[in-house]
């Protein structure tokens, strides 16, 4: 897994100039509004309950929005339960960005509408809960890795650390799948560099598991290390 996959996605959210298949083009002339109904459907979920505004956001310059990516600014492609309006679903998107991200958007919330991807994302949204787990991503590598003996203990780290991160993780990734199907009932199936760019957003997902996976084991190791000098094991 490589995290530099991911800047080719943020290059495309950042744009200050319209690509060959730009999200405005698509929102605007309703390219998904019958896929979106129809994905919503096969979910088990009713359409006709959901609504959805827009929030068009343009960086001043592609150093200026991505730098914002990079700082956490979700405006260039998020979606959210609007303050103003808690029956409504709001999606922010560059709409220089490619429509593939808009097709993602919309697949968050097609995903939340039933089924599995509902008690995804209402996990995902606990506040409770995501400090919890937040927490478990950290705390359980280190202690794993501090009472397996010796190092070979990366792959429970890394796996404690994914399972605590497993809400956001799957909440994506259902997005992802809904946007593609989205975008084959649109008559406009992902190309391959569509494809890519999803593949390197939802990289920037796995990135940061993977850091506290590791710097858990490392700090468990160091802990177990410590532990056996100091009770004279392995002299």
């Amino acid at each position: 897994m490589n995290p530099l996959a991911a800047i080719p996605a943020y290059f495309d959210m950042a744009r200050v100039r319209p690509g060959k298949r730009p999200a405005r083009a698509a929102w605007d002339g309703g390219k998904y509004d019958d896929a979106f109904d129809a994905q919503v459907k096969s979910k088990g979920g009713d359409p006709s309950k959901v609504q959805i505004q827009h929030e068009y956001n343009e960086p001043e310059s592609i150093h200026k929005g991505m730098r914002d990516i990079v700082m956490g600014d979700s405006k260039y492609g998020s979606n959210e339960v609007s303050s103003a309006y808690p029956d409504q679903d709001r999606i922010r998107i560059n709409p220089n960005a490619d429509e593939a991200f808009l097709a993602h958007e919309l697949g968050h919330v097609a995903s939340k509408q039933a089924g599995i991807g509902k008690l995804v994302r209402d996990l995902r949204d606990n506040p409770a809960l995501a400090k919890a787990l937040g927490q478990a991503s950290l705390g359980a590598p280190l202690a794993l890795a501090a009472l397996i003996p010796g190092d070979d203990d990366l792959a429970p780290a890394l796996a404690a650390s994914y399972l605590a991160a497993s809400p956001e993780l799957l909440d994506e990734a259902f997005a992802t799948q809904n946007a593609l199907a989205m975008m084959n009932r649109a008559g406009s199936r992902a190309t391959l560099g569509q494809r890519g760019k999803l593949a390197g957003a939802y990289l920037s997902y796995l990135g940061a598991p993977l850091a506290a996976g590791l710097g858990g084991q490392i700090a468990g190791n160091f802990a177990d290390d410590e532990v056996t000098a100091l009770l004279g094991y392995g002299q």
